[in-house]
């Protein structure tokens, strides 16, 4: 039963992917042709209409990220990752939202550095989930912190932010799948629940914790 719900999953999002494409670019032909021309609640709706396919893309997107980590599968593709320089890329990343929030963010190193052996692709997807995460819920003028810490021959990565927070009696279900903090939900924040499930299970087919 459960081979086939992941089945399921993976073929019903392969086939959502072509007909949400043709959404997406008819609807950006919309906005780039005719929005001139558009009543004001006309124009309301054409954004609707490109926002909630933009957003039913990412869940779709998230989906089959999710099917494919939960199948296990051990990449081979394995390469020299700079952990600090990867960071710095995830930050630059999110540039945009940082500076229309005005966030300050810190990024720290305590210990020798070295260099981690891990799948690229896979690695930037977790710690991706992370930055994301204490960007997109921070307050106005907040701060994000994000300290390397290497012990030995660990490395560990400590991400902190002054945002919305958890509230503490739901912090034991953030790895549930599809979890999102009601206080979330109520502030109108978008998502999918599918982020910090997906970065865990990441780490641990790595043999790291989250």
């Amino acid at each position: 039963m459960e081979t086939m719900r992941r089945d399921f999953i993976g073929i019903a999002s392969h086939q959502l992917r072509s007909p949400l494409a043709s959404l997406k670019w008819y609807g950006e032909l919309l906005v780039r042709d005719a929005l001139k021309g558009l009543k004001p609640e006309q124009k309301t709706y054409l954004t609707r209409i490109n926002d909630s396919t933009a957003r039913m893309i990412a869940l779709v997107d998230d989906f089959l990220d999710t099917s494919q980590y939960e199948d296990d599968a051990q990449s081979s593709n394995v390469d020299r990752v700079h952990l600090r320089e990867l960071v710095k890329h995830l930050v630059e990343v999110h540039r945009p939202l940082i500076q229309s929030k005005e966030l300050s963010v810190r990024i720290s190193s305590h210990g020798k550095a070295k260099a981690v052996y891990a799948d690229p692709a896979m690695l930037r997807e977790a710690l991706a989930n992370l930055v994301a995460n204490a960007v997109k819920y921070n307050r106005q003028v907040g701060r994000v912190g994000i300290a390397l810490n290497w012990l030995g021959d660990e490395v560990e990565m400590c991400v902190s932010d002054t945002g919305i927070g958890i509230p503490k009696d739901q912090q034991k279900r953030v790895f549930t799948k599809f979890f999102r903090a009601g206080n979330a939900v109520e502030q109108g924040y978008k998502g999918t629940g599918l982020g910090l499930y997906t970065a865990k299970l990441i780490l641990e087919q790595m043999q790291g914790s989250l």
